[in-house]
């Protein structure tokens, strides 16, 4: 089984993942958390150029961020869900097309395309969308340690990209959205009792 947990930054969708794999592996179930920037060596070092000060055309970083997708994808996502784990992805396509729809105005149906390339027909079994206003999001986000630009692109982005998630949620039965305002132990039980139900159902 594959889980994705999206949202704009700020949303809690790290601390949710890890909530989220601490209590499958309470109950016994193998589990492994991909973060598509962090869990391999090559999105390392992809990670490395895109946070790094310099000149970068748009639609080059769009690729860049598709590379680490098309990693992850080969060496954790597809041999992790044969082996029978649950994939839980700290973010994941809808993160490419709310910032790449927000940042470049690329359309819906292209994105869509060059990630099922990526992911050779591998989608999540469903998305779990943490919903907070921008206002929320940026209090969170001036608390964090180690900004990097991504953590800075500004109110309108931010809100541009909240309003794309929330269309996708809204136009896909394979989402859904939480209240990412409640408290984090609020959501962990939302999340818990939404993946035993979704377990039950496949």
């Amino acid at each position: 089984m594959f889980i994705e947990i999206e949202g704009i930054d700020g949303a809690g969708k790290s601390t949710q993942c890890q909530l989220l794999k601490d209590w499958l592996d309470y109950i016994g179930v193998e589990s492994i958390i991909v973060k598509e920037l962090d869990s391999t060596d090559f999105s390392k070092q992809v990670r490395n150029v895109l946070i790094a000060d310099i000149m970068k055309d748009a639609h080059a970083e769009m690729f860049l961020f598709l590379s680490c997708k098309c990693q992850v994808f080969s060496q954790l996502i597809r041999p992790n869900m044969a082996a029978g784990k649950i994939v839980i992805g700290d973010r994941g396509s809808g993160s490419f097309i709310s910032y790449n729809s927000s940042i470049l105005g690329v359309e819906k149906d292209v994105l869509m395309n060059l990630l099922e390339m990526c992911s050779l027909g591998d989608h999540p079994n469903t998305t779990i969308l943490l919903d907070v206003s921008v206002e929320i999001a940026q209090e969170r986000i001036g608390q964090k340690n180690g900004q990097t630009r991504f953590d800075l692109v500004g109110s309108e982005i931010l809100q541009k990209q909240r309003e794309k998630f929330l269309e996708l949620a809204e136009n896909s039965m394979d989402w859904a959205t939480i209240d990412g305002s409640k408290s984090i132990q609020d959501i962990h039980q939302i999340i818990k009792d939404y993946v035993v139900k979704f377990m039950g159902e496949t």
